[in-house]
């Protein structure tokens, strides 16, 4: 599961959905709210822009992009 955030025509921020600082379990999804994803089990929260939060030693896992046009994005890791 992709979080992806469009910044421009060209730029957007495409993240892994599940907190990054917890082992997989039944609320490891992040809600969004506002600009931020929010982990459901700690309410960790992490900005949609750079990936950081306060909380927690990692990052969000980011996916790399390409643009192919016409509204169409190509996501790969």
């Amino acid at each position: 599961t992709l979080i992806a955030m469009k910044v421009s025509d060209t730029d957007y921020r495409i993240w892994d959905a599940f907190c990054p600082n917890q082992a997989p379990t039944s609320c490891s999804l992040m809600d969004i709210d506002g600009v931020n994803a929010v982990c459901s089990c700690e309410s960790y929260s992490y900005s949609l822009f750079t990936g950081d939060g306060a909380q927690g030693e990692y990052t969000m896992k980011p996916y790399r992009y390409s643009v192919l046009g016409n509204g169409v994005i190509r996501i790969y890791n």
